[in-house]
């Protein structure tokens, strides 16, 4: 059974990043490709991302036409979205971060978002010409004040739990508690 990913009640993103081991010449191919995925102009990034993925309906999902780029219809009341974190100065993370929207008629399902992660990961390797580049779904819950959100209670909160239906979760929210999400998803794959 199909799993949806409500944005109502969590801000949900995609997030990438480079092997800390990595070598300098890979740094630097990663950096160069983040300024072009977080500039706006990452069509090309695009079709490729969407050309790895498996899932026809996903690989089928256009081009999304605003300023940071990314996928999904043009019409927020109608359409799912991914949009490109745009470049931001005072963020200090080498991350390319895409968030999830959803509309009141269609929702990203999980396996939708594995499968971009998948594809993703294939892109941003073969751009950067090494395999080290890792990807996750980001879970915050909308409920967090900003007290809970400051960096040190933040980072002692995040909880890692690799492959729920072959997807790494990362659940930054410390009212939710790991043993519920997973008999909720040990429910609905039932």
């Amino acid at each position: 059974m199909p799993i949806n990913c409500n944005t109502n009640t969590h801000t949900i993103s995609l997030r990438f990043k480079i092997d800390n081991d990595a070598s300098q010449k890979y740094i630097n191919n990663w950096i160069n490709f983040k300024n072009i995925c977080e500039s706006g102009n990452n069509k090309e990034i695009v079709i490729k991302w969407l050309f790895n993925c498996r899932i026809n309906s996903v690989k089928n999902i256009p081009y999304l036409l605003r300023c940071e780029g990314g996928i999904g219809g043009c019409n927020n009341l109608i359409h799912k979205q991914i949009r490109f974190r745009q470049h931001l100065v005072y963020l200090n993370d080498n991350d390319i971060v895409l968030n999830i929207y959803n509309s009141d008629k269609e929702e990203w399902l999980l396996e939708e978002l594995d499968d971009l992660i998948r594809a993703f990961i294939i892109t941003a390797n073969n751009t950067i010409c090494a395999e080290c580049v890792s990807g996750c779904i980001e879970i915050v819950s909308n409920e967090m004040n900003s007290n809970e959100m400051n960096s040190n209670e933040m980072n002692s909160n995040v909880v890692l739990y690799n492959k729920i239906q072959g997807i790494e979760v990362q659940i930054r929210d410390i009212n939710t508690k790991l043993e519920k999400l997973l008999i909720k998803l040990e429910t609905n794959t039932q």
